[in-house]
């Protein structure tokens, strides 16, 4: 980062801090596989980052009207995080190193994350991450999910930064680990 002036930084969660990705598609595998419906596991990849509204209706739309998308998204997140309190949370590798860099060198950082608030505090408080992060914006704060930018706009805004040249590039860079989207 020598030279490189950051006036802040904005993470993503799933697939950037935690790797949680592997584990929903586990979760997705076997409740789809005890409810009946292997499906939902086959398409995980197409409903990551989405907001739980945004999942329920696309659900519907793909695997039909009765299709039990609200029993089916609650005994996930029952299921992840059972596995979460016996296993962990696994966290993508170097992001402990990555946050004291930054925080070492006074970048701003918050966090952009489609999850509910209840659950990113519990995450960031069990891996100590939460101390990193100057603001944490989670998806119950925004109307539109990703891959819209809000809330990417938002988390650089809770800053004190304005977003980049480009809210898509915003967006677009949050899948980068582990840096994410820069501000400004």
């Amino acid at each position: 980062m020598s030279g490189l002036t950051l006036d802040g930084v904005v993470f993503d969660a799933d697939g950037v801090l935690f790797d949680t990705e592997n584990l929903g598609h586990r979760v997705w595998t076997e409740i789809g596989g005890e409810m009946g419906f292997p499906g939902p596991a086959e398409h995980y990849l197409h409903f990551v980052g989405r907001s739980r509204a945004d999942i329920l209706a696309e659900m519907a739309r793909m695997f039909g009207p009765d299709f039990p998308g609200e029993a089916f998204m609650a005994n996930c997140s029952r299921r992840a995080m059972e596995h979460m309190e016996e296993e962990g949370i696994p966290l993508k590798p170097g992001v402990h190193e990555v946050l004291s860099l930054l925080r070492e060198r006074n970048v701003p950082v918050a966090l952009a994350t489609s999850t509910y608030r209840d659950r990113t505090d519990y995450r960031m408080g069990r891996t100590g991450l939460g101390q990193y992060f100057r603001t944490m914006t989670t998806g119950d704060q925004v109307v539109h999910s990703k891959p819209d930018p809000e809330i990417y706009t938002l988390a650089c805004r809770s800053l004190g930064v304005e977003p980049g040249p480009s809210p898509w590039r915003t967006a677009a860079t949050a899948f980068c680990p582990p840096t994410g989207p820069e501000c400004g």
